[in-house]
């Protein structure tokens, strides 16, 4: 009885598999990639999201500080309850984008909310480094 081998899937299309080719985890399901792409993103979100809470609350403290959330805005003289409002804001997305993290409506909103975030922590560091 001889065995034969089953070719790789990139064999079998004509290409010779290589040793620099991913492993097959990384090769899987493009929905499942997504998915894990939105949970990383989602994870960028919350440090950069726990970290505008801080600057807002320590800016509140410092004064010439102006809250461009109107909701926000409203809270500032309640540390309590502008953390309750900011940390329900990213528990509610989230879960919605957690939800929906197999579809492609999903990366990009992580993606475009992951840039506003950035971009708004670098707003933060040129604050700081003016008003220090």
């Amino acid at each position: 009885m001889s065995q034969t081998r089953q070719p790789d899937d990139r064999e079998a299309h004509g290409r010779p598999a290589s040793a620099w080719t991913a492993p097959r985890s990384f090769r899987g399901d493009p929905r499942s990639r997504r998915a894990r792409r939105v949970v990383l993103l989602l994870i960028l979100l919350w440090i950069v999201g726990l970290f505008d809470l801080t600057y807002t609350i320590l800016a509140q403290h410092i004064g010439n500080f102006h809250e461009a959330n109107p909701v926000a805005r409203l809270l500032l003289g309640n540390s309590a309850a502008l953390t309750v409002f900011k940390v329900t804001s990213l528990i509610v997305a989230s879960a919605i984008l957690l939800a929906l993290r197999r579809r492609l409506v999903a990366e990009i909103a992580c993606w475009l909310a992951c840039g506003i975030y950035v971009a708004l922590a670098f707003m933060w560091l040129v604050y700081y480094a003016r008003y220090r």
